[in-house]
């Protein structure tokens, strides 16, 4: 694995565990999300600076529209910025800062 593909598993998965931390129902999205669910909708992209941008759709077995979720952050500072599901978006407070 190239240390590029490494930071981003890296990221996509503090993501993954930040989302499941403040959106309880984003847990149980994983847990009964489509098998064969269109991953193609997956996207990450990665600026000059080491911004990235998580995006992807998770359709669950009882949900009738797939949820959207989006996560920013760097990959140099190793912080996530913001996680967003469906249009609600969490930050870290003033204080704080989500490293991972």
């Amino acid at each position: 694995m190239t240390p590029e593909q490494t930071a981003e598993l890296e990221a996509s998965f503090a993501c993954v565990q930040r989302a499941d931390a403040i959106f309880p129902v984003f847990a149980q999205m994983s847990d009964t999300a489509d098998e064969g669910a269109d991953e193609s909708s997956d996207k990450f992209h990665v600026d000059g600076s080491g911004g990235f941008v998580l995006k992807f759709k998770v359709s669950g077995k009882n949900r009738p529209l797939p949820e959207e979720f989006e996560c920013r952050g760097n990959l140099t500072d190793r912080t996530i910025e913001v996680v967003e599901l469906n249009g609600v978006s969490k930050r870290p407070n003033p204080s704080e800062i989500w490293k991972y």
